[in-house]
């Protein structure tokens, strides 16, 4: 039971991570522009975007705002386009 929410909590670290990552290229948003919107280093929006880290929930909420999306929206698996 333990390493099924440890697979469920690396799952939604991955897909928080992949998506925060694609909605924020598409919004033309550099880390540094969105770490210093969202008050965190750099280094740590690159942890969450490579799925190292464990953002809390207010984190997580203040960043998928600044990305102009609902946390809904970043913790859900889906194809994301970007503008490039």
């Amino acid at each position: 039971m333990e390493e099924d929410a440890e697979n469920s909590t690396n799952k939604l670290k991955e897909v928080f991570g992949k998506n925060l990552k694609a909605y924020r290229i598409a919004e033309g948003l550099t880390q540094e522009d969105l770490a210093y919107a969202a008050e965190c280093s750099v280094t740590y929006l690159s942890e969450i975007e490579n799925f190292k880290a464990n953002p809390s929930l207010e984190l997580m909420n203040k960043l998928a705002f600044k990305v102009k999306k609902d946390l809904t929206d970043l913790i859900i698996e889906k194809k994301i386009k970007n503008k490039q």
